[in-house]
């Protein structure tokens, strides 16, 4: 590969046009078209180049040794290159490609051909199958597990997702809560009005709103909210306020935002509903809870 097609592949992967690279470099779009069917930058443009395009003067050339090359330093200029605004998705895309498959070693397809055959990441992870004459609606994901860790992921454009757990060395179980502060929880999301409630207010900016606001924002009596309001600002995933005005003291009620509710979320949906795994594979031979001496009783208090 000569150096106009690396020029041109590195500018793509950048998502920058011709002008744009151009215009970093102090030339032409012209110049950049001319380069990338054939003809060669002056020299003393290489540098501004490979440095317009993160990489190195010999990425530039193809001479990068890819075998004696540091990882993560070709990993984190892969990551650069790519748009901001793409970067989450294409790295996403980059561990789905990564796996590879039970499947793949029983099928007489190369990785590659049999990747290209499952399309992935797949278009939707909305699936379903008929049982007795009923349709029965899954999300499709994949799992693999081995006695090292776990991996969990949905490998769809329209629900990317992708959890890498490597087993610590003092195994899952030390990491997790009492059963009775897990009830805890469950017993608050139980109570009717709260989960309407903490989908209202994930679905807004986050600001303080009274009793009565979220009570008509959730289609309840303020009444009936506030057991949930109550155990809600009890665990913490909403904040409770006071302010004092004519009439006297009132409630004001915040979102305590986090990003692992909608994971957790998204989790139990997947525990809830049929099993619909596109890849599903263990060689796990030792529980997941396996115990470790310094693990406790983790039993009720």
């Amino acid at each position: 590969m000569n150096i106009g097609s690396n020029i041109a592949r590195l500018r793509r992967e950048m998502g920058l046009t011709q002008e744009q690279l151009g215009s970093l470099v102090s030339v032409s779009a012209q110049a950049v078209s001319k380069w990338e069917n054939g003809g060669m930058p002056d020299t003393e443009l290489i540098p501004a180049i490979a440095d317009a395009l993160r990489v190195t003067i010999d990425t530039l050339f193809g001479r990068e040794d890819v075998k004696s090359a540091d990882i993560q330093e070709l990993f984190s200029n892969w990551y650069m290159r790519q748009p901001e605004e793409k970067r989450q998705y294409e790295l996403f895309k980059l561990l789905i490609r990564a796996q590879n498959s039970p499947v793949q070693t029983q099928s007489d397809l190369r990785p590659d051909e049999l990747m290209e055959l499952m399309r992935l990441p797949i278009k939707s992870s909305k699936g379903s199958y008929i049982s007795n004459g009923e349709k029965i609606t899954i999300l499709v994901r994949s799992q693999f597990m081995d006695d090292h860790g776990i991996r969990l992921f949905i490998p769809a454009e329209d629900c990317p997702l992708f959890l890498v757990m490597p087993e610590p060395e003092e195994g899952y179980l030390s990491n997790l809560l009492e059963p009775a502060q897990y009830r805890r929880l469950y017993a608050a999301l139980s109570i009717e009005g709260s989960m309407e409630l903490l989908y209202f207010l994930y679905s807004k900016k986050v600001n303080y709103y009274s009793g009565s606001a979220l009570a008509a924002a959730c289609g309840f009596d303020k009444e009936a909210l506030t057991p949930a309001l109550d155990a809600l600002s009890g665990i913490d995933l909403i904040k409770k306020r006071s302010v004092i005005e004519a009439d006297g003291e009132h409630s004001v009620y915040a979102l305590n935002e986090d990003p692992a509710f909608m994971a957790f979320l998204l989790f139990s949906r997947w525990l809830t509903e049929a099993p619909g795994y596109i890849w599903s594979w263990s060689s796990r031979e030792k529980p997941i809870f396996e115990r470790r001496e310094n693990d406790g009783n983790k039993g009720d208090k």
